[in-house]
């Protein structure tokens, strides 16, 4: 069971000049003052078989939270630590990337949780034939780095 006292952020940048990424939880409350760009589509790449293949998929970043982890078995290696999680719902795209091939979507599948590390960029889309297209433009290059930064505004840019 985790604690009660989790940190939930809003909005992340990658460092370095990377993307500013803003969940679907927090962009749900700006949208009710003025409208913004939907940065909550990302693409999330996870490394499977001792990271002989990597696996690419998009989805919805719906929420990031900070948990501090009780110190139990249950956590392996992660037990008594604090992690940064990704709650994401993927998006089905039969792990097709969009920077090789296009990459097209009708359903969603179940929310997931992963390291926010996972998360390599925010991706557009658009709707076609009664089908979302992803547009990535990320590309091999573009490595995260996350930073916890200090703002006393939560919609202000944050470098």
């Amino acid at each position: 069971e985790l604690t009660n006292n989790n940190v939930r952020l809003g909005k992340v940048r990658i460092l370095s000049g990377g993307d500013a990424m803003r969940s679907h939880f927090a962009a749900r409350q700006v949208l009710a003052a003025r409208p913004i760009r939907d940065s909550s589509y990302v693409r999330v790449c996870t490394a499977e078989h001792s990271n002989t293949i990597l696996l690419v998929n998009y989805g919805r970043l719906e929420k990031i939270l900070v948990c501090s982890l009780p110190d139990s078995r249950l956590w392996r290696n992660f037990a008594g630590k604090t992690v940064t999680v990704a709650l994401v719902t993927p998006c089905q795209t039969h792990s097709k990337d969009a920077t090789r091939e296009l990459t097209t979507y009708s359903r969603t599948l179940a929310t997931i949780a992963t390291d926010l590390r996972n998360i390599k960029a925010v991706v557009g889309r658009c709707k076609t034939r009664g089908d979302w297209v992803i547009v990535d433009r990320s590309g091999a290059y573009v490595q995260p780095l996350f930073e916890e930064v200090d703002s006393g505004d939560e919609d202000e840019e944050v470098d």
